[in-house]
């Protein structure tokens, strides 16, 4: 194993380097001398620089290197490292630290819960479910309700991620009542609780107690001066209003959501709630002002690279040039969604039963079956409920013309047991 300045030294000079090119506008050359000859210790922002100027990333810098610290100055340099969000390079180092908690002086649960902060972001949830479990109750044994809280808020996420809402919903709900029976509830904590349990909601089908929530949070935030937060959950309201097909209602809250994103400058969540509006306004009957909007927001992705971006907004355009009658502007925009979007995003579903309507529409029927067929795979894919059995009941309707009604009895009822069975493990069958 190598000594960290040993390392430093050695990828300094592959990529060939002088000390004096190393330490420019970062220390002075002979801070980095005393570095690589394992005289000084770096500290966490210069280690950072360093590997920034090394073109590696931390993690690989540290990688099999001894960094010869105390256990509790490598926890403190882990810590540090979170809170920069280098998740990849701490975990080793918590990891290596894990065993000698107590004679490094660690409190047991800071460790378990940076251990399963690193897991999470590092996508082992069931390493960091374990340890999130572990720190909750030593939280609770020894009265620290605040990091209880935090465990069941991460508990909760875990199990969101892995599209189990009962169980995200009801850690969720513990911490908020753990964290209300104390005699002053952190705020900030308790909104972010909240915005997950409606979160929750919206994805369980339970659009009306979203809404409830989402409203008693602007009604928290009006006065707050917190307009990053408002204009996210006006951006939310207008899509559970849009769910509920309240549509003014929805309207209203998108507009203020971008007159708010306006305010701030945050270009990239402007350009999505317009996006947003425009696809509601296209489904009020507005088709030719909501398609002008989309072009232009198509274009401008397209100035921002953001090629992912631009293919849903394409899509979206794809399916009012098509309310419109307007096929050829409808073939074009899907074509150049398909070059952008990825075969696995969540939305491609939505572009093969664009490309079926218009295989249908050119009398394509086998191509429009196959397209469709495609679309329900990728709605099965990502859990698209709604999409998925609209979609069925458009092949079914599509197989029925063609005579194929035992196939279409049998693609209904596959896609019926599939939407029970997903909302049995979401835990919202009534």
């Amino acid at each position: 194993m190598l000594s960290l300045g040993t390392r430093i030294r050695e990828m300094r000079q592959k990529k060939g380097m002088t000390q004096i090119d190393l330490a420019k506008e970062l220390c002075t050359p002979s801070m980095i001398s005393q570095i690589e000859s394992d005289r000084a210790r770096p500290s966490y922002k210069i280690l950072f620089e360093i590997s920034k100027k090394l073109d590696v990333t931390l993690d690989k810098l540290l990688v099999n290197v001894d960094l010869d610290l105390e256990y509790l100055s490598t926890f403190k340099m882990a810590q540090t490292m979170i809170v920069a969000k280098e998740y990849r390079a701490a975990l080793p180092l918590l990891e290596s630290v894990a065993d000698h908690a107590g004679e490094g002086n660690i409190p047991q649960l800071d460790l378990l819960q940076a251990l399963g902060t690193c897991q999470f972001h590092e996508g082992k949830f069931q390493a960091s479910e374990l340890n999130f479990q572990q720190a909750f109750e030593i939280a609770m044994v020894e009265g620290h309700t605040e990091a209880a809280v935090t465990a069941l808020l991460m508990l909760g996420q875990i199990a969101y991620d892995k599209r189990n809402l009962s169980v995200a919903l009801h850690n969720w709900l513990h911490g908020l009542d753990e964290l209300r029976r104390t005699d002053s509830p952190d705020p900030a904590l308790e909104v972010e609780l909240m915005t997950r349990i409606a979160s929750a909601h919206f994805d369980s089908g339970k659009i009306q107690d979203a809404v409830d929530l989402y409203e008693d949070l602007v009604n928290r935030f009006c006065d707050t001066g917190h307009i990053r937060e408002m204009a996210e959950l006006h951006r939310r309201l207008g899509d559970s209003y849009r769910r509920l097909e309240q549509h003014s209602k929805a309207i209203h809250h998108l507009e203020q959501s971008i007159t708010l994103y306006k305010t701030m400058r945050f270009q990239h969540s402007l350009l999505a709630v317009r996006r947003q509006h425009a696809i509601l306004q296209g489904e009020r009957g507005q088709l030719h002002e909501a398609m002008a909007v989309l072009e232009e927001l198509a274009d401008e992705y397209d100035r921002e690279g953001d090629e992912v971006a631009e293919g849903t907004t394409l899509i979206a355009l794809g399916k009012m040039a098509i309310d419109s009658f307007n096929y050829p502007l409808a073939q074009q925009v899907a074509q150049r969604a398909a070059e952008m979007l990825p075969e696995n995003h969540s939305e491609t579903g939505d572009l093969h039963r664009l490309f079926a309507t218009l295989h249908f529409a050119n009398d394509e029927h086998l191509q429009g079956i196959e397209a469709l067929r495609r679309a329900i795979s990728s709605y099965r894919e990502h859990n698209r409920l709604h999409e998925l059995e609209q979609a069925t009941q458009e092949l079914c309707e599509s197989l029925a013309t063609s005579q194929s009604f035992e196939v279409a009895f049998k693609e209904l009822l596959g896609t019926h047991s599939l939407i029970l069975e997903t909302l049995n493990t979401r835990g919202i069958v009534l």
